[in-house]
């Protein structure tokens, strides 16, 4: 891809390539010269079990790192980054939910979303807060976490 982020452009991925080595010595290839591009719009990955959507996401957001290619969040070069980088870049931008959720059941949920913001040191504004929470239809759901 150019250098060059297009208008909108939130994610990107170049030549991304990505293999697992198995206790044998051989090599199986997850990811395969992937060119991906996203926005700010909402985007789904789609395909059936074990294709390789879950290892392009963590290659995207910088959790796995690709054997060849490159990703660029928000302009930046994720190989460019160390592991601190990478944590302090995640912490900032991205966000996960993942497969099995990992929330803490005897939290409330406004407690489940707060360790991000603390481990930041930033204060949440209770008005975001509450706006964001209600966004993403998280209000009222305390009663499922018990």
């Amino acid at each position: 891809m150019d250098t060059d982020v297009r208008q909108g452009t939130m994610v990107e991925a170049d030549g991304l390539a990505k293999n697992f080595v198995s206790g044998d010595g051989s090599a199986t290839r997850v990811l395969d010269v992937v060119r991906f591009a996203a926005g700010g719009g909402m985007t789904a990955i789609a395909g059936p079990s074990g294709c390789g959507k879950s290892i392009l996401l963590y290659c995207l957001s910088g959790l796995e790192a690709p054997c060849r290619g490159s990703v660029r969040v928000l302009v930046e070069d994720l190989s460019a980054k160390d592991q601190r980088g990478l944590a302090i870049f995640r912490r900032a931008h991205i966000g996960f939910v993942f497969q099995s959720y990992n929330l803490v059941p005897a939290m409330s949920v406004l407690d489940n979303v707060m360790p991000p913001l603390t481990l930041a040191g930033r204060k949440a504004e209770p008005g975001r807060l509450s706006a964001r929470m209600s966004r993403f239809r998280l209000i009222g759901h305390d009663d499922d976490m018990a």
